[in-house]
């Protein structure tokens, strides 16, 4: 639906388009429908757990935090307001308690809610003894392959992030995710 997408599609309008996602929708809430005539659901989570592809999911939510009256921006938490409510002590430390109670050392991917609440955890766990990181999208491409390197050859324990893990990421090693960035939006969710 973006300008570039537009354009593309554009030069080919006498060919056939097959468009291939994971998220059929959009954050915006703009339809996909004006490009695509038609979908074709190839399977549910629910199968996909069945037939081995996916792992079926246990949820721990140990504490809620308070996000009544938070301001809105394109359906989602405003950003700053978010990140203001998430990084706090009490609720960073539970996040570091309810992992060693429940990931049993296994290796984690965890989604902060901006880049202070992201190295906040990564200092946070590195103080209890658990090797972490930090990467988001201002750094270095460089010093992000190096960290993502370390994740994958099984060296960080905990691989904190502000906006980069979130599309075509595969590193199978990392068994737990830490969902520290509450969300409006289905397609991010």
């Amino acid at each position: 639906i973006s300008r570039t997408w537009q354009h593309i599609l554009a030069q080919y309008n006498d060919s056939i388009v097959l468009g291939w996602t994971a998220t059929p929708c959009r954050s915006d809430g703009r339809s996909l429908g004006s490009y695509w005539e038609s979908m074709v659901k190839v399977a549910s989570y629910k199968q996909l757990q069945a037939d081995g592809y996916l792992v079926p999911v246990r949820i721990y939510a140990p504490n809620r935090p308070n996000l009544v009256g938070l301001r809105r921006t394109g359906g989602d938490y405003h950003k700053k307001d978010l990140q203001r409510v998430m990084n706090k002590e009490k609720l960073v430390g539970e996040i570091i308690r309810e992992w060693k109670r429940h990931a049993n050392d296994r290796q984690t991917v965890c989604f902060a809610s901006g880049v202070d609440h992201s190295i906040h955890l990564r200092d946070e766990f590195r103080k209890a003894g658990i090797s972490a990181e930090h990467i988001d999208g201002s750094m270095d491409q460089s010093v992000r392959d190096e960290i993502m390197s370390e994740a994958r050859a099984g060296r960080v324990k905990v691989l904190c992030n502000y906006g980069v893990l979130h599309t075509g990421v595969d590193v199978p090693n990392l068994k737990v995710m830490i969902c520290a960035r509450p969300t409006k939006s289905f397609s991010l969710w």
